[in-house]
């Protein structure tokens, strides 16, 4: 006899993302009284900012869901920091959502095409494009830095995935970058948007560690300043605020129509997947 629940059944992804599933083998191992030293999980266990944790207390009274996007004074906030970051914002082009996390997936789910990477790249970007039924195209690093695919390696990647029928349209930079702790030096990200240009590619620039540079005077370039009709910037307070629990991330879209449709689409998959930010998090 067929088992056809074996069969039939499509094959269901159930691996955790090994940076989650290591941080909480480390919490068991500790909770069991293990003198571990935890390096294996991105967050700096500080206490939180006081001014923070009291617009949170102040914001768990405001209990309705409000706007899938986020309300117009959390997204003029966001606004304004970027803009602060030289790139001048409005507040109709970001959206706020539990962690930049969910933005990333929610940009693969909405927008057609593979996903271009560099090699190595932060555990969870391949598994997104899987997830959103993706092909995944890794491209090396060049030798200076990572976060960022090697320039002629990316033209090559595009031109050989294109020949075997795929359809590279989504690049992801990292910058800074998470494995290497490297940055992308403005030269490399102009050529980078050069490349995007001609192949017609939306840029991904995931800046959540922007604002934790060991040395804030080092030169930085953001691809949405060379190209911003094309870049959708994502950013959080996980990092530079140390509030990675609480779940806090903001994406910067382009102005424009194919800016608009894809914030749009954005916000159709936050609707039926996370609805808003919770309002206390919206506060701080």
């Amino acid at each position: 006899m067929t088992d056809t629940a074996t069969t039939d059944t499509p094959a269901i992804r159930t691996r955790m993302s090994p940076n989650l599933e290591l941080n909480q083998l480390v919490a068991q191992r500790q909770a069991a009284g293990e003198p571990l030293v935890h390096l294996g999980f991105g967050e700096s266990r500080l206490p939180p900012f006081e001014p923070l944790v009291e617009r949170v207390a102040v914001g768990a009274r405001q209990t309705a869901y409000g706007p899938v996007a986020g309300d117009l004074a959390v997204r003029a906030a966001g606004a304004g920091w970027f803009t602060r970051r030289r790139l001048p914002t409005e507040p109709d082009q970001v959206v706020v959502a539990p962690g930049s996390k969910p933005l990333l997936m929610a940009l693969d789910l909405v927008v057609p095409g593979d996903v271009l990477l560099p090699r190595p790249a932060w555990n969870t970007y391949a598994p997104q494009a899987a997830l959103a039924g993706k092909r995944a195209l890794a491209v090396e690093i060049p030798a200076e830095c990572g976060g960022i695919p090697d320039p002629g390696a990316l033209r090559e990647r595009i031109r050989a995935a294109r020949t075997a029928g795929h359809d590279p349209r989504i690049l992801v930079l990292t910058l800074p970058d998470n494995p290497t702790g490297t940055l992308a030096p403005p030269h490399l990200v102009r050529e980078l948007c050069a490349i995007a240009e001609q192949e017609d590619l939306l840029i991904v620039s995931d800046e959540i560690y922007r604002d934790v540079m060991h040395d804030p005077a080092t030169p930085y370039l953001s691809p949405a300043e060379v190209a911003p009709e094309r870049t959708v910037v994502t950013s959080g307070l996980s990092k530079s605020l140390a509030v990675g629990g609480w779940r806090i991330g903001i994406a910067r879209f382009p102005l424009g129509p194919w800016g608009e449709a894809i914030r749009a689409g954005v916000l159709s998959a936050a609707s039926e997947i996370w609805s808003t930010l919770a309002r206390p998090m919206q506060e701080a």
